[in-house]
């Protein structure tokens, strides 16, 4: 925290303003992350937290399917295009 707050969030000089962004994940509470994303301790960070996975698929057969042709796509000097067809091809909710 004394890293960020003072050589960090100091960079741009004495008396200028800098904005900052931080991209993080909480691995524990208490940690950095979730220190800075607490609002009540640091307001000016305007911390927004959200969920990595917000629901988990209900036909994990189709999911094992693509990923085996992107893994075989990429296995084989491929680009995952395969796979990305494959997901566009299935009928969406």
């Amino acid at each position: 925290m004394e890293t960020l707050n003072g050589a960090i969030l100091n960079l741009a000089g004495p008396g200028q303003k800098i904005s900052g962004i931080m991209p993080c994940a909480v691995i524990r509470p208490g940690d950095m992350a979730d220190q800075i994303l607490d609002r009540d301790k640091h307001p000016a960070w305007q911390g927004q937290r959200t969920r990595l996975v917000y629901a988990f698929p209900t036909n994990q057969k189709l999911w094992d399917k693509y990923a085996q042709i992107r893994a075989d796509s990429f296995r084989n000097d491929g680009d995952g295009s395969e796979a990305t067809q494959f997901y566009r091809a299935l009928p969406h909710e």
